[in-house]
C-alpha cells in the first residue's frame, strides 16, 4: 500500500512541476518497462479524485509542450532543440491520455477533454515535423471517436483528414482501416461550406485510389460517402464514370461492389441520385458505347447489382430502371447498339418484379425469349453470333426453368441453321464457342448428345476460327461419359485434322487424343509408336506438339506458349526408348497388321477401326525337342516395314526437334539432351536408313544437338559424302536436292560457323591446304579434262579450255552435250541399232576398234562412250553384256573420274559455304586459290546462262532442280568481290598476304574483269526475258510446279494457279529473274567497294554497264506489275508472288543506285588516291631499285577510273548520266498506276541517301552535262498530270503588287518611309491585300496527286536528309528546259515541286523568302523561265493554259520592284 501511495505521489508531482523532465521520466518508465512500475496499474488503483488531479496536470504539460512546440525558429538562438522537447512532452501526454482514457470511458474528466483537444490542435497539422507525434496523437483521437467518449465531434477535424491523406501516401490497407472506422465522423463536416474543399478534395482522390479500391473496408467507406450530400454523390459518380474506360477488371469489379452497396445504405435524396444519374446512366451509357471494349467495361461494373438479385428489391430496381431503356433498343437501327442491348439482357435476365402475378411474370419472360430468338435471326452476323453466346449462357443458368419447347427450338435454330451460316465464320464458330459453356450442365446431356454430332463438319470448315472452336468444343467433352467425343467425331478424322491441320487446331486435338496415344510412360512407347506406324502424318505432329512445339512454314521450329504436356524427362526417356528400337528391330518387306489401341469409355481413343500394314511378328526358329504344345510361350521377334521403320524414325526426330527448340528457349536444362545418343547410334540410324527422307531426318538430329558425339559423327559422315559427290540434286531429284540441304544444315550446325574448317580437316583427315587443293582440282578437272578430251576438238579450243574458256564441241556431240544434265537421250550411241536409230544418229564407224581386244570387226555389237566416245564390244566388257544398256554409258575410266569428281553445283555450294568464314576465306585468298578458281567459276556460270538462255528460247528444258544459275553467281560475284577487296587492303597495307607472284593490282584487275563478266550474263538474261512479253513473265511467275501438287481445302476454291504443263518456260523464267536479282544485288555491294569505277581499255565504265543493266530489268518489272490482276481479282498466292518479286527488285536496284550516286559522289580525288596507292604498293613489292612497268602502272589506273583528271571527271559523268536515267526509271516506275505503292514502299526505306547521294554526285560532276535534273521528269509529269488549269484566277494581276508592298513592309527597307507618309486610313491596305492574296495563289493551285504515295516519300526524304534545297533547284532547272522544250504541262509540274520542296519565292529586293543566300540555283533557273514565258505572245497566255498558270505563278515567286516616284522620296 505504501509502495502505491509512493508511486502515486511521483506521479503528481511529475505531471504538475513545471519542468518537463520529470514528466518525460515518468512516461518513460512506464513505456520501457520498468521494473514494478505500470501507470495503467496504478491508475487502475487510485480514485476518481487522484485521477482528475493527474488529469489537470496532464493539461498543464500539454500546455507547457504547445508553448514549446510553437516557438518560430530564430537565426539569433537555437529554437530547434526545444521544438523538440515540446513534441516529446507532447507525444508523452498523449501517451497517458489513452491510458486515462481506457479508465474514464463512461464520464470523462473535463481536464482531459481539454487536454485532448489541444492535442489535437497541436499535434497533428501543427506537428508536420513530427510523425511519431502526429501518429500518437491520431491514435488517440481515434480511440476517443471508437470509445464514443464526451466531446469526440471536437477531436475529428484535423483527425479525419490526416488518416485520409495517410492511406493515400502509403496505401497500407491498415491505414484504410482506420479511415473506415472514422467514416461516421464525415457527417459532422458541413459540406456546402467551403472551407473543407481540402477535405472534399482528399474524399475524392480516395474514390480512385488503389489502396481504397484493393480493401473491403474501403470499398465500404466509398459506399458510405454516398450518402453525405446528392451535390457530392454527383462528383463521385463522375469520378467513376472517368475511371471506367481505362479501368482494370479488378478496378470495375470494385467499383460496382461501390454502387451496390451505396444503392443499399442511401436513402432520400442522394438514393434517387444514386438510382438515376449514376445507375441508371450506366445502363443507357452500356447500350449506346460505341466500342465493344467500352461497353463491356460499363457491363461490368453493372455485374456488381446484377449479381445481387438474390438480394430484397434488386430485382424490382432493375427492372424499373431497364424498362424504359433496354427493350426498345433491342430493336434499334444501330447493330452495335443491339448487340450491345442483348448483352446486357443476358447480364440482366431475367428481368422480373417479385411481386407480380405468376401469369404477369410468364407473360414478361415470354417477351424476353421472344426478344432472343429475333435476335438470333438478326440481319447482321455480328448480332447474330453474340445472340448465340448469350442464349446459350441463359440456358446453362436456367435450364430447369425455361419449357422444354423453348430450348429444343433454340437447340435447333442454332444447331441446324447458325451452325452452317455461309455468310459468316463468326457465327458458325459461335454455335460450339456456346455449347462448350452447356457441358457441364448434366441436365443439358441428353438433348446435347442429339446435337452434337450434327457439328462434325465444322472440324473441317475454312475457316481456322470455327475449326479452333470446335476442337475445344471437343476438349470440353474430355473426361465427360455421357458424352464421348469420339461419338461426335470418329478417330480417323480426328488423325487426319492433327496431321495436316494448323499448329492452333492440331495442338487442341493433340491434347484431346494425349489420354490415348501417351497414357504413361510405360506404355507412351508402344501406343505412339503404333499410331506412327498407321498415320506417319498424324504421328509426327503429335510427337511436335508432345515436345510442346509447332513447325512453322519455313521449317523452324517454335515452342507453343502453353509447352509440353509431360515433364521433359518422359521425353527423354520416349526417344531412347524408341531409338532402341530402331537400332534392333528387323526391317522387313512385308509387314501384318498392327494393334491398334482401342476406344474406351473412360474417354480415350485409338488410332481407327482400321489399320495398315506396317509391322509383323514372326515366330523364331524352333528349337529342336521342343514340344509343339508349347509354341505360344516363346517369345516373338517384331519386325518393321521400310516405311513404318521410317514413319517411327520421323517421329523421333520430332521430339529430338523439339527438345532442341525447349533448351534453346531455356525451357528445360540445357543438359538435358547430352545422353540422347550415345557414340555411334546415329551413324548406325544413318546407315539403315532406306530413303534420303529418313536419312535427312537423322541429319536433322545431329544438327538438334551438335555438341554429342554421335551428331560430330555424322557431320563427318556428311562431309565426306559432300566432297565425294554423293549427293547430286540432278542424279537423285527434289528428295536428293533436299537430301543435300539436310546435309549442309547438319554441317553446319554448332556454336560457330566458324569452326566449320576445322570441322572438314577432321573429317578429311588432311590440313587445310590439302583441302582446299582439292577442292580447286576437283573444279579445274571438272572443266578443263573434259573440253580438252572432246574429239574432234580444235586445237585452239582445247587452247582455251586450259585457260579459263569452255571448248566448244561439234558435230553430233556437241548437240548431245548441250542437253540439259537431268535430260537422258533417248538411245545410245551402239553398233547395234535398229533402222529409226540408225536414221537418227547415221552409220556406224567401221573403222572403230575395241580399246579392249584392238579388232575392228563386231562393229555392230560395240557400245560407244558418251563422255569419251572410246569403243567397246559388249562381251569385252567385265561384266559382258547382251543387251544396250538404257540411258547414258560410261567406259571405266571416264565413270572412275566422273565419279571422283564433288560436281559443279556441289563445288559452288562448298566454296561459297567457306567464303562466309573468316578463316576459310583468308586461306583462299593467300593461297591463291580463290584467284585459279575465278575462271573455272566462270565457265560454270556460262554454262549456266547458256542452258537458261535455251531454255528461255524454247528450244530445250531445265534439268530437274534447275541450272544452278543463280547460286553460280552468287559465289561468284562474291569470290570477285572478297578478291577486290583483298587488294585494296594488301595495296593499304593490310589484307591477306597473297602467294608469289600475285600483285594486289592484279588482284584487283582480275576481280573487276570478273565482275564485268557478270554483269554481262546478266545482261543476256534480261535482254532474253525482254523478248517475253509481260503477261507470258507474269503467267510463268504464278505457275504452280506441276500436276501434282497438294491444295488445301481452302485453297481449291481460290483461281487455280497456271500448271507449269502449260507454260514449258516458267522455271527458266523463274530462274533467270532469280539469278539477276542476285546479280544486281551483289552489284550493289560492288558499287559500295568503288569496284564499279573500273572501265575496260577503250571501253565504258562498268558503271554504266550495270546501269544499263538494272534499267532493262526495271523496264522489264514494271510490265511485269502493270501486267498483274488488281487485288480483288488475284488471290493472294499471286499477288505475294508479284508483289515480293517487284519490291525485292527495287529495293535492291535502289541500293545499286543509291551505292553508284555515293561513291560517284567522291569524284576525282577518290579516283587519284587509290591510282597514288596502288602504285606505291607495286613500287614497295617490287623494291627500291625497280620502277613499275607502264603497263602495270596502267592496270592501276584502269582500276580507278582513268588516270588523268579530265578523264576521271568525263568517266563520274558517264556514271552520273546512267545513275540519273536509272533514278527516273525506278521513279517512272511509282508514278504508275498499277504497282506504283508496291515501287514507292520498296524504295521509302533508301530514299534520303539515295537524292543525297545524287545532289552530293551533281557537285562533284564538272563536265558539261555531268548531271541535270531530268530524273525528276517522272514526278514532273504526275503533278503536272493533276493541275486543273481552268481554275486560274481572274485577281491574279491585283495580287503580284500586293505581294510587292508585303515584301516592302516585311523588309523594312529604305522606301518604307513612303508607305509611312500615307494617311492613316491607306497604310496597311497593301500587306492586308497581299496576305489575303498571296497565299491564295501560291497554294490553291496544287497538284491533285501532290498527296501520291511517291511524292509524299519524296518531299519526306529530302526534309529528313536536308537537301530540299538543291532539290528545289534540281526541280527548277528541270521547269526551265521542259519549258523550253515545249512540255508546259510539265514545267508546271516541275514549279509546283519545286514551291513544294520550301521554296516561297523572292521579296521585291530579288532575296529569298526563306532565308538569305537560300534557293540560288532554284533562283536562277526559275529567272531564266520567267523570261521566256513573259516573251510569248498574248494568245498563248489564254486562261485554262499551262503557260497562262505558269505566268501567274512566276508573277507571285518573282514581284517587280517596287516604283518610288520623285515626289514620294
Amino acid at each position: 500500500m505504501r509502495k502505491l501511495s509512493n508511486q502515486l505521489a511521483g506521479a503528481l508531482q511529475a505531471v504538475q512541476t513545471d519542468d518537463p523532465a520529470d514528466f518525460l521520466q515518468l512516461v518513460h518508465d512506464h513505456v520501457g518497462g520498468k521494473e514494478g512500475y505500470n501507470l495503467d496499474e496504478l491508475l487502475q488503483a487510485v480514485t476518481r479524485k487522484d485521477i482528475v488531479a493527474i488529469c489537470l496536470g496532464l493539461k498543464h504539460q500539454v500546455e507547457i509542450g504547445a508553448g514549446l512546440l510553437s516557438l518560430e525558429e530564430d537565426a539569433e538562438g537555437d529554437q530547434e532543440s526545444q521544438r523538440e522537447l515540446g513534441a516529446s512532452v507532447l507525444h508523452s501526454a498523449a501517451v497517458l491520455a489513452k491510458l486515462l482514457l481506457s479508465q474514464t470511458k463512461e464520464e470523462v474528466p473535463e481536464a482531459l477533454q481539454q487536454a485532448a483537444e489541444l492535442l489535437h490542435n497541436h499535434g497533428i497539422l501543427a506537428a508536420a515535423g513530427f510523425p511519431a507525434l502526429q501518429e500518437e496523437v491520431a491514435r488517440l483521437c481515434l480511440d476517443w471517436w471508437q470509445a464514443e467518449a464526451a466531446g469526440r465531434e471536437n477531436l475529428t477535424p484535423q483527425t479525419v483528414p490526416y488518416f485520409i491523406m495517410k492511406a493515400l501516401t502509403t496505401g497500407t490497407a491498415a491505414d484504410v482501416k482506420r479511415c473506415h472506422a472514422m467514416r461516421t465522423a464525415l457527417q459532422l463536416f458541413d459540406f456546402e461550406d467551403p472551407s473543407i474543399a481540402d477535405v472534399k478534395l482528399l474524399l475524392l482522390r480516395a474514390a480512385f485510389a488503389p489502396s481504397f479500391l484493393r480493401c473491403a473496408e474501403g470499398r465500404r467507406m466509398m459506399a458510405y460517402m454516398f450518402t453525405l450530400q446528392p451535390a457530392f454523390v454527383a462528383e463521385l459518380t463522375a469520378i467513376i464514370k472517368n475511371q471506367i474506360p481505362s479501368g482494370r477488371k479488378s478496378v470495375l469489379d470494385a467499383y460496382g461492389e461501390v454502387i451496390y452497396r451505396a444503392w443499399s445504405t442511401c436513402t432520400g435524396a442522394c438514393l434517387l441520385h444514386v438510382q438515376q444519374n449514376c445507375i441508371q446512366a450506366l445502363m443507357e451509357h452500356a447500350i449506346l458505347a460505341s466500342t465493344p471494349a467500352m461497353a463491356a467495361s460499363l457491363r461490368r461494373v453493372l455485374r456488381g447489382l446484377h449479381c445481387q438479385k438474390h438480394q430484397p428489391g434488386v430485382d424490382k430496381m432493375l427492372l424499373e430502371l431497364y424498362e424504359p431503356i433496354l427493350f426498345r433498343r433491342l430493336h434499334a437501327a444501330n447493330p452495335g447498339v443491339r448487340s450491345n442491348a442483348l448483352h446486357v439482357l443476358v447480364d440482366a435476365f431475367p428481368l422480373r418484379d417479385p411481386d407480380e402475378s405468376n401469369q404477369d411474370t410468364d407473360k414478361r419472360l415470354a417477351d424476353q425469349f421472344a426478344h432472343l430468338t429475333s435476335l438470333l435471326k438478326d440481319v447482321v452476323p455480328e448480332v447474330r453470333a453474340a445472340a448465340v453466346a448469350g442464349v446459350c449462357r441463359v440456358l446453362n443458368e436456367y435450364w430447369e426453368l425455361i419449357p422444354g419447347t423453348i430450348t429444343a427450338g433454340y437447340m435447333k435454330l442454332m444447331a441446324g441453321e447458325l451452325a452452317f451460316d455461309s455468310t459468316s465464320p463468326s457465327v458458325r464458330a459461335s454455335v460450339p464457342e456456346g455449347l462448350a459453356t452447356l457441358v457441364d450442365n448434366s441436365l443439358a446431356h441428353p438433348l446435347l448428345k442429339m446435337v452434337l454430332p450434327q457439328l462434325e463438319p465444322l472440324l473441317f470448315d475454312s475457316a481456322t476460327r470455327v475449326r479452333t472452336a470446335m476442337a475445344d468444343l471437343l476438349l470440353a467433352l474430355r473426361g465427360i461419359e455421357a458424352l464421348p467425343f469420339y461419338d461426335v467425331v470418329p478417330v480417323e478424322k480426328l488423325l487426319d485434322i492433327l496431321a495436316q491441320d494448323t499448329a492452333a487446331v492440331s495442338e487442341r486435338v493433340q491434347r484431346l487424343l494425349l489420354p490415348t496415344f501417351f497414357p504413361n510412360p510405360e506404355a507412351g512407347a508402344a501406343t505412339l509408336a503404333a499410331l506412327l506406324r498407321n498415320s506417319p502424318g498424324a504421328g509426327r505432329a503429335f510427337c511436335q506438339f508432345l515436345a510442346g512445339t509447332y513447325q512453322q512454314a519455313g521449317g523452324d521450329v517454335v515452342v507453343t506458349a502453353a509447352g509440353p504436356p509431360v515433364h521433359e524427362s518422359q521425353i527423354v526417356g520416349l526417344i531412347k526408348e524408341l531409338r532402341t528400337h530402331l537400332h534392333d528391330v528387323p526391317i522387313t518387306a512385308a509387314a501384318a497388321a498392327a494393334v491398334v489401341p482401342s476406344i474406351t469409355n473412360g474417354g480415350e481413343a485409338g488410332a481407327g477401326k482400321g489399320s495398315k500394314k506396317g509391322r509383323s511378328k514372326r515366330k523364331k526358329a524352333q528349337p529342336a525337342g521342343t514340344e509343339p504344345g508349347n509354341e505360344e510361350e516363346r517369345e516373338e521377334e517384331v519386325s518393321e516395314s521400310p516405311a513404318s521403320w521410317e514413319a517411327i524414325l520421323h517421329g523421333v526426330c520430332a521430339l529430338v526437334c523439339g527438345l532442341a527448340a525447349l533448351v534453346a528457349a531455356g525451357r528445360c536444362e540445357e543438359g538435358i539432351g547430352n545422353n540422347l545418343f550415345l557414340s555411334g547410334t546415329l551413324v548406325r540410324l544413318l546407315e539403315r536408313c532406306p530413303t534420303a527422307a529418313a536419312r535427312r531426318a537423322v541429319m536433322a538430329m545431329a544438327a538438334a544437338f551438335p555438341a554429342l558425339d554421335a551428331s560430330a559423327e555424322v557431320r563427318g559422315r556428311c562431309l565426306k559424302q559432300l566432297l565425294a559427290g554423293g549427293y547430286s540434286a540432278a542424279a537423285g531429284g527434289p528428295e536428293q536436292a533436299r537430301e543435300l540441304q539436310g546435309a549442309v544444315e547438319c554441317i553446319c550446325a554448332g556454336a560457330s560457323r566458324d569452326r566449320l574448317l576445322q570441322v572438314v580437316v577432321t573429317s578429311l583427315g588432311g590440313d587445310p591446304k590439302e583441302v582446299l587443293e582439292g577442292l580447286c582440282h576437283h573444279l579445274e578437272t571438272q572443266h578443263t579434262a573434259t573440253a580438252a578430251a572432246k574429239p574432234g576438238a580444235e586445237e585452239g579450243e582445247k587452247e582455251e579450255a586450259r585457260h579459263g574458256r569452255r571448248a566448244k564441241q561439234g558435230g553430233k556431240k556437241a548437240e548431245a552435250a548441250a542437253k540439259p544434265a537431268g535430260k537422258k537421250k533417248a538411245s545410245k550411241k551402239a553398233a547395234k541399232v535398229d533402222e529409226e536409230e540408225e536414221e537418227e544418229l547415221g552409220e556406224v564407224d567401221e573403222s572403230l576398234a575395241c580399246e579392249e581386244c584392238g579388232s575392228r570387226t563386231g562393229a555392230g555389237e560395240m557400245l560407244l562412250c558418251d563422255n569419251c566416245d572410246a569403243a567397246f564390244h559388249m562381251g569385252c566388257l567385265d561384266p559382258p553384256l547382251t543387251e544396250v544398256p538404257e540411258g547414258d554409258w560410261f567406259c571405266d575410266d571416264c565413270d572412275a573420274r566422273m565419279s571422283s569428281g564433288m560436281g559443279e553445283n556441289l563445288a559452288l555450294r562448298c566454296l561459297g559455304l567457306l567464303l562466309e568464314l573468316e578463316e576459310p576465306r583468308a586461306q583462299l585468298l593467300a593461297s591463291g586459290v580463290l584467284a585459279r578458281l575465278l575462271p573455272y567459276m566462270e565457265l560454270a556460270l556460262r554454262d549456266a546462262i547458256e542452258a537458261l538462255k535455251e531454255a528461255l528460247a524454247g528450244n530445250s528444258s531445265l534439268p530437274e532442280g534447275g541450272t544452278g544459275a543463280s547460286t553460280a553467281v552468287v559465289v561468284y560475284l562474291k569470290g570477285c568481290l572478297h578478291l577486290f577487296l583483298n587488294g585494296q587492303s594488301l595495296a593499304k597495307g593490310a589484307g591477306a598476304m597473297p602467294a608469289a607472284g600475285i600483285t594486289s593490282a592484279s588482284m584487283m584487275s582480275q576481280a573487276a574483269e570478273c565482275i564485268q563478266q557478270a554483269v554481262e550474263f546478266a545482261g543476256v538474261l534480261v535482254q532474253h526475258l525482254a523478248r517475253l512479253d509481260a503477261a507470258a513473265l507474269l503467267q510463268a511467275l504464278v505457275s504452280r510446279p506441276g500436276p501434282d501438287a497438294k491444295r488445301s481445302k481452302v485453297s481449291k476454291k481460290k483461281k487455280a494457279a497456271v500448271p507449269a504443263e502449260q507454260l514449258p518456260q516458267a522455271p527458266a523464267v523463274k530462274e533467270a529473274l532469280a539469278t539477276v536479282q542476285a546479280c544486281v544485288a551483289l552489284l550493289s555491294e560492288a558499287a559500295r567497294v568503288q569496284v564499279l569505277s573500273w572501265a575496260p581499255p577503250g571501253g565504258m565504265p562498268m558503271a554504266h554497264a550495270a546501269c544499263a543493266v538494272a534499267q532493262r530489268y526495271v523496264a522489264l518489272l514494271g510490265g511485269v506489275a502493270a501486267a498483274a490482276p488488281a487485288a480483288d481479282t488475284a488471290s493472294r498466292s499471286e499477288a505475294a508472288v508479284t508483289d515480293g518479286l517487284v519490291m525485292a527488285a527495287v529495293a535492291n536496284v535502289a541500293r545499286l543506285v543509291r551505292n553508284l550516286a555515293m561513291t560517284t559522289k567522291q569524284g576525282r580525288s577518290t579516283t587519284r588516291d587509290l591510282d597514288s596507292v596502288l602504285q606505291q604498293a607495286q613500287h614497295a613489292q617490287q623494291g627500291p631499285q625497280q620502277q613499275p612497268s607502264g603497263s602495270e602502272s596502267g592496270q592501276a589506273s584502269r582500276l580507278t577510273g582513268s588516270g588523268t583528271g579530265q578523264q576521271g571527271d568525263v568517266a563520274a559523268a558517264e556514271a552520273g548520266g546512267s545513275v540519273e536515267a536509272l533514278v527516273g526509271d525506278l521513279l517512272a516506275l511509282g508514278c504508275q498506276e498499277h504497282g506504283g505503292a508496291l515501287v514507292t514502299a520498296a524504295l521509302k526505306p533508301g530514299m534520303a541517301s539515295l537524292l543525297a547521294g545524287l545532289c552530293g554526285m551533281a557537285g562533284s560532276c564538272r563536265a558539261e552535262g555531268a548531271l541535270s535534273s531530268g530524273w525528276l521528269q517522272p514526278v514532273a509529269r504526275l503533278l503536272g498530270r493533276g493541275i486543273d488549269f481552268d481554275q486560274v484566277p481572274a485577281v491574279a494581276a491585283a495580287v503580284e503588287p500586293a505581294a510587292a508592298a508585303l515584301d516592302d513592309e516585311q523588309e523594312g527597307d529604305e522606301n518604307a518611309g513612303a508607305v509611312a507618309n500615307q494617311p492613316a486610313d491607306e497604310q496597311g491596305k497593301p500587306a492586308e491585300k497581299a496576305a489575303e492574296g498571296a497565299p491564295q495563289l501560291l497554294g490553291s493551285f496544287v497538284s491533285e496527286h501532290a498527296e501520291h504515295g511517291l511524292v509524299k516519300v519524296l518531299l519526306a526524304a529530302a526534309k529528313s536528309a536536308k537537301i530540299q534545297e538543291p532539290l528545289a533547284g534540281c526541280a527548277a532547272g528541270l521547269a526551265r528546259h521542259t519549258f523550253e522544250e515545249g512540255a508546259a504541262v510539265s514545267a508546271m509540274g516541275a514549279l509546283e515541286l519545286t514551291i513544294m520542296l520550301g521554296f516561297k519565292g523572292v521579296t521585291t529586293r530579288g532575296k529569298s523568302r526563306a532565308g538569305a543566300d537560300t534557293y540560288s540555283a532554284a533562283i536562277q533557273h526559275l529567272r531564266v523561265l520567267k523570261a521566256a514565258v513573259n516573251g510569248l505572245p498574248a494568245s498563248r497566255l489564254e486562261a485554262g493554259s499551262a503557260q497562262a498558270l505558269l505566268h501567274h505563278k512566276l508573277g507571285a515567286l518573282f514581284p517587280p520592284a517596287p516604283r518610288v516616284t520623285f515626289g514620294a522620296v
